[in-house]
């Protein structure tokens, strides 16, 4: 990586891209919540009026669903994990070359002490020295420096001759070194927040047991849809057999009033049987007494109708016996 050394053109990438996800492991969304119910009932699937097979598909959709979502919930988060640790490897890299500009800069204020031949008990050294303390120091302090009346007195008049080259040299050097040293201090705040995050994410993770909870919730789902099919298969058989008693008990009572009507027209055959059996009895007998009465009857005319054919052959003057002739020949 290749580092500026002017302060206003330093490449930080990626050095603000994680500042603003400091509770990321709750922003995942894959803990549950407290007291949330992994209960699931047949009523709460939502199964509607769909075939036996189209339920039991539909269930195992959901359940292959749950088992979905929670193995995506800890992919994202498995990424999210990764994406921090790469992150800080980035961080501690870009750390690694701010140190070495760190390195650089003691060796060129090195060389510039050798090459300007100060030494510490110098009053340059000193003046230095002071000049540092009115800035803050090498380190990055919001503190202002107390400075004596005496340190201000000389400052003014170093202010006033103006500074050596060898003084501003190590002023502009000790300006690199608190920038390189800013962005260590910074990554370094990066880093501790990223490793708090990625910690926060694991004490969930073993709090939640996301995927165990889906594994279960899945098998709830699938055994309260079997209950919901084996309920509707039980009804439909109940209904059947409802069906099939009813429609027996009619066809039984219809084979009754058949069987009714039938023993009725029976009845009504031997009643009308006897009716004309009887009524046969009576023409027989009736018949009977007509023979008696036609043969007294005829008994009783006899001498009536001989006596009237005598008066008539009389009256014709026919003897019997012509009588007889005529009987005959009418006859043949």
């Amino acid at each position: 990586m290749r580092i500026q050394s002017d302060s206003n053109n330093i490449n930080l990438n990626n050095t603000t891209k994680y500042s603003s996800e400091e509770t990321s492991a709750k922003k995942m969304g894959n803990e549950p919540s407290e007291g949330k119910s992994l209960v699931v009932k047949a009523g709460n699937l939502n199964l509607g009026t769909e075939t036996i097979e189209e339920k039991r598909k539909k269930a195992q959709q959901m359940a292959l669903g749950i088992v979905s979502d929670a193995f995506e919930g800890d992919r994202k988060i498995d990424e999210d994990l990764d994406a921090r640790r790469q992150h800080i490897r980035d961080l501690n890299a870009e750390n690694y070359e701010y140190a070495k500009e760190l390195k650089r800069i003691d060796e060129l204020r090195a060389d510039v002490i050798e090459s300007y031949g100060i030494t510490e008990d110098s009053q340059e050294y000193a003046d230095l020295e002071l000049l540092r303390k009115e800035q803050g120091g090498l380190e990055r302090t919001a503190h202002l420096p107390i400075l004596t009346e005496e340190e201000k007195a000389r400052l003014a008049q170093i202010k006033k001759d103006g500074l050596t080259d060898y003084q501003q040299q190590m002023l502009d050097l000790d300006k690199l070194q608190k920038h390189w040293q800013g962005e260590i201090d910074k990554n370094i705040e990066l880093i501790k927040e990223e490793n708090a995050i990625i910690s926060g994410v694991k004490r969930e993770r073993l709090k939640s047991h996301e995927m165990v909870d889906a594994k279960k919730q899945s098998e709830d789902v699938l055994k309260a849809a079997s209950a919901s099919i084996i309920g509707e298969l039980m009804a439909k058989a109940k209904e059947h057999v409802d069906e099939e008693i009813v429609e027996d008990k009619e066809k039984a009572e219809e084979a009754e009033k058949k069987a009714e009507e039938m023993k009725e027209k029976l009845d009504e055959a031997r009643a009308e049987r006897k009716a004309i059996e009887e009524q046969f009895e009576e023409m027989c007998e009736l018949e009977s007494v007509l023979d008696e009465v036609s043969q007294v009857k005829q008994a009783e005319n006899m001498p009536d109708v001989k006596k009237s054919l005598e008066s008539i052959v009389a009256e014709l003057k026919l003897t019997m016996q012509d009588l007889s002739g005529a009987v005959v020949d009418d006859v043949v």
